[in-house]
């Protein structure tokens, strides 16, 4: 009997997830058949809200729940005989930069977390591939520090946040460790722009792992990239919003309206 293949695709922020996420939710009348998803519509409420939580504050509760919700959620799903593909950079931990994160001090934890509620709940007979996109350090830092400025409070000027993130900007040892904990053969990382040279760019390598029959692979569809740079004029405009005293809700208002009109702007010109 074939073992059954799990694909687990947790990371790393701003590497190309949410575009991989896009790509499986546009083609999921192709992919539903042959394996079961589970995607941030689900695990962002539950599962890796706690990720986010153990990842901050490092309390053993959280890690618990982690593991918890997993099962619940997993307990749920009706698999068959299909593979199971779980993606969500979130199951990892809060994204660096955000609200003063570090690097990902619990990624190991949190991992083995997760490969042991996918054991207990889908037996011991699997298949487990682990996905990582990567990123160049540089490039890296760029987009989490626009991202940190435009989605969160974030008042440092770009050097002071490189000079604060950029000892924990190497992703290579991060998935190294994770290949001594759960095996080189099964864990895969894929640089973001290698990937952009694929025909499914960042889905790529999950596409390769879900093996769908030829006729399905040949109608998969691919899907734009999902986050795009800003201006400078726009990163300076957020940025001082974010130095003001005034409230979540109406800065966040203010970004939004901004990134709205941006984006139209940016669509009208194609």
């Amino acid at each position: 009997m074939t073992a059954r293949r799990i694909i687990i695709h947790a990371g790393f922020h701003k590497t190309g997830t949410t575009t991989i996420q896009n790509f499986l939710r546009h083609n999921g009348k192709l992919i539903y058949p042959h394996s079961a998803m589970l995607l941030p519509g689900k695990l962002r409420s539950a599962a890796a809200a706690m990720a986010l939580r153990y990842s901050s504050t490092g309390r053993a509760v959280y890690a618990m729940s982690f593991g918890e919700e997993l099962r619940e959620m997993m307990s749920k799903i009706s698999v068959g005989k299909r593979s199971v593909l779980i993606s969500d950079e979130n199951l990892i931990g809060r994204m660096p930069g955000r609200d003063g994160q570090l690097g990902y001090p619990k990624i190991t934890d949190l991992i083995l977390c997760l490969r042991d509620a996918v054991l207990d709940s889908f037996g011991p007979d699997l298949d487990i591939h682990y996905v990582f996109t990567t990123r160049d350090r540089d490039a890296w830092l760029q987009s989490l520090y626009q991202h940190n400025v435009t989605r969160g409070r974030l008042t440092q000027n770009y050097d002071e946040f490189d000079a604060t993130l950029r000892p924990y900007a190497d992703l290579a040892p991060l998935v190294e460790g994770l290949k001594e904990h759960l095996g080189a053969q099964n864990v895969h990382a894929f640089d973001l722009a290698d990937l952009a040279k694929m025909p499914f760019g960042p889905a790529s390598p999950i596409v390769d792992l879900l093996s769908l029959p030829a006729k399905k692979g040949a109608q998969l569809q691919p899907v734009p990239s999902a986050n795009i740079s800003v201006t400078d004029d726009i990163l300076m405009r957020c940025l001082e919003l974010n130095r003001t005293t005034l409230d979540d809700k109406d800065i966040n208002d203010q970004k939004v309206a901004m990134l709205v009109a941006f984006r139209r702007k940016l669509n009208n010109a194609h």
